[in-house]
């Protein structure tokens, strides 16, 4: 699946600045457990004590998919009264009583006191403020806070006693675990909740709470694994969230750079000395937070005369053989192979240039984007031959990748992966990039994609995504000998409901659930980073790209720069990830779990950690070796409990939300264990020393909860 032709400009080049939360005052702090109030204990005063009582469920009632609003002028944001409701909607639920109430009146507007994105630090209190205008008669505010998994952690009822057609609070809500939370608002006596907004669906809010950010060790690039594509808009949540690897501006591309005619791009840097640039720092409370960038560098120009795009003759690439981002190039002096190469020795002088050796001790250059095309694989091959030496004259730390093929995980795609190695692709790569896309559980084996054919793909077998990336490490290995380091720039799931353009609140769960556990098995098989797809939700004429950690909830700066977001359970489970696991890489699977189960161990200098999970599940009462005296569970949120182990022996539950275990014995499931991978490596050239860590660190262990 293409992604890139969809993502956002990257040609800004600032941050949106992390705004300021706006702060209501409260006395009542609810405990995390689960807190229950009821009408009566509201003091609420209804115009009618017979009337019904009906409960708001987390969403709109007979509809998780509720339809988008039109568009709003501006965003509202909370604390903003006059925005908040000139631009407020509302919606009347469905309803069991024989009573109704016109509400076209009223305007009811709830957001979180951190409106621009839902997102809090451990430790603080999350509020969520609602306020209603036009609305004379009493009524009740019944709140519903939901976990990830839908287990319900509060349920509370709000007097709304309005006064001059007017009422606002700031109520608070469970914050003291990390996680996600999704509040179900609802007037009970008008039965009035909240529209739709943007990529959010009708009744409901969200907010996450996420370890904190100063917390984290900022690796060097060489020991980074997690990424994410996201709008610059929203880069300020990269120490949230843990994200270090992201893509690089795309002026860094032939197609953006120099897309009127050979030279360009040399000419645009000497005009204007910031170009292409980068925006691969976030400065924050903490101080700077590192990005690593990816570029790409090889998306053929297009020739349009009406653009006024690159009319230089001959072409620089064969218009027979393009498709996407790939064509063939002309052969000739002057020719496209002649302008690629001199592209290439620019595109990697600046990239060096903007992205220096004391903050990147190895740079990562992706060549091709998908190159699904008409042409043949040494037409390919043939782009990577000339680019491999001379961007390896300019940068000695170049790490050469490709060639992003959109999957891997079934007959067809492991089929093309083999043409570019018969294609001898291999012979100018340092390192294998994809595009790991796959059908989710990706435990499970997949086919190949009946709405893409290739007649030349024998039928089966099928593949679960590590006998994927099995299967390739030994292609590589049989062709030259080594393994190659292998990336996966790209990969994500969807949330658009199977049978419509809307997007699904029933497919979040297994959005995160899959990604997370993506993102677990391509460190554990090898894989030396993972950047996920993506930041937010987009909606183009062509796709529906609810692949969002977040949602989108700005309809007045378009699909690819919302100044307002709010958290997925994907976006919680994502950063608690991060926070345990960056750092790290993959030693070895945990076998003997069950037919269903599924783990693997992690480690660096410091720590071993386990990721254990049941994508079947559940499954109780699972025996773990782990060979240490007390290790720490934490769930896939990141709350930690210790638990004293039976020498060594642990019992945990499983369940399709991964668990990680910390502290377990490096000598049972470190590098120098039985079971550790043996990876067989080429001669590298000496590498800087590592970089020193740019965020101090005191601890890095969360705050342990009870469960």
């Amino acid at each position: 699946m293409a992604r890139f032709d969809t993502a956002i400009s990257r040609l800004g080049k600032t941050f949106l600045p992390l705004f300021a939360s706006f702060l209501i005052p409260v006395t009542a702090i609810h405990a995390q457990s689960a807190v229950v109030t009821t009408p009566a204990q509201a003091a609420s005063a209804k115009d009618d004590p017979a009337e019904p009582v009906d409960r708001l469920e987390m969403h709109a009632p007979n509809d998780d998919h509720a339809p988008m609003p039109p568009g709003l002028s501006v965003a509202p944001e909370a604390g903003d009264a006059s925005d908040n409701l000139l631009n407020a909607k509302t919606e009347q639920t469905p309803a069991s009583s024989t009573k109704s109430y016109d509400v076209s009146h009223i305007h009811f507007y709830a957001d979180t006191d951190h409106p621009k994105n839902g997102t809090y630090t451990i430790g603080q209190q999350a509020n969520i403020c609602v306020t209603v205008q036009g609305m004379s008669a009493n009524d009740t505010l019944h709140t519903v806070v939901k976990d990830a998994d839908g287990t319900i952690i509060a349920d509370q009822y709000t007097p709304v006693v309005p006064s001059a057609l007017y009422w606002h609070q700031c109520i608070p809500v469970p914050s003291l675990k990390l996680g996600f939370y999704r509040a179900g608002i609802h007037l009970m006596r008008t039965n009035v909740t909240l529209a739709a907004v943007r990529s959010r669906p009708g009744g409901y809010l969200t907010y996450a709470v996420m370890p904190d950010p100063i917390l984290r060790v900022q690796y060097p690039a060489s020991q980074t694994f997690f990424g994410l594509q996201m709008p610059d808009t929203i880069a300020y949540l990269a120490p949230n969230l843990g994200v270090r690897w992201t893509l690089a501006s795309w002026d860094y591309g032939w197609r953006y750079g120099e897309h009127q005619y050979p030279g360009q791009f040399l000419n645009r840097r000497t005009a204007d000395p910031t170009f292409p640039g980068s925006t691969d720092k976030v400065t924050w409370k903490g101080g700077l937070w590192q990005l690593y960038e990816i570029p790409t560098l090889f998306m053929y120009p297009i020739p349009d005369a009406q653009a006024k795009d690159w009319q230089t003759t001959p072409l620089p690439v064969i218009l027979d053989t393009a498709s996407f981002m790939t064509a063939a190039l002309t052969e000739g002096n002057p020719a496209g192979v002649t302008w690629w190469a001199s592209f290439v020795q620019q595109a990697a002088q600046a990239f060096v240039d903007f992205h220096p050796d004391t903050t990147y001790d190895e740079r990562i250059y992706q060549i091709t984007w998908e190159p699904r095309y008409k042409g043949t694989y040494d037409q390919i091959t043939r782009i990577y031959q000339i680019a491999y030496p001379l961007i390896h004259a300019i940068d000695p730390h170049a790490i050469v990748a490709g060639p992003s093929a959109s999957a891997m995980n079934n007959a067809q795609r492991m089929f093309e992966l083999t043409r570019f190695f018969n294609a001898n692709l291999l012979q100018y790569a340092d390192g294998l990039a994809m595009h790991t896309y796959t059908v989710w559980p990706s435990e499970t084996p997949q086919g190949h994609s009946e709405s893409d054919p290739n007649p030349q793909t024998p039928p089966g077998p099928y593949y679960t995504l590590a006998q994927s990336i099995q299967i390739a490490k030994q292609q590589i290995s049989s062709r030259i000998g080594h393994d190659l380091p292998m990336y996966s720039t790209e990969f994500g799931g969807n949330t658009k409901c199977p049978d419509s353009k809307l997007p699904c609140v029933s497919l979040e769960l297994g959005q995160a659930q899959g990604l997370i556990r993506e993102n677990l098995i391509l460190m554990g098989e090898g894989f030396k980073l993972g950047v996920s797809f993506y930041g937010s939700d987009y909606v183009t004429a062509s796709e529906q790209g609810y692949y969002g950690l977040y949602y989108n909830l700005d309809p007045a700066n378009g699909w690819y720069h919302p100044a307002k977001v709010g958290p997925k359970p994907s976006a919680a489970a994502y950063s608690a990830m991060t926070y345990l696991l960056e750092g790290h890489h993959g030693v070895q699977p945990v076998t003997g779990l069950g037919s269903t189960a599924i783990g693997y161990a992690y480690s660096n200098a410091s720590d071993t950690t386990l990721a254990l999970w049941d994508y079947y599940g559940p499954r109780n009462n699972v025996s773990v070796n782990t060979g240490a005296a007390s290790v720490v569970v934490y769930d896939w949120m990141g709350n930690g409990h210790a638990v004293t182990t039976n020498k060594g022996v642990i019992i945990v539950n499983l369940s399709k939300d991964p668990i990680y275990v910390s502290g377990v014995s490096a000598a049972v499931w470190g590098d120098s264990s039985p079971g550790a991978a043996k990876a067989k490596t080429a001669a590298k050239p000496a590498s800087t020393a590592s970089l020193p860590v740019t965020t101090s660190l005191t601890s890095r262990v969360l705050p342990t909860a009870s469960r």
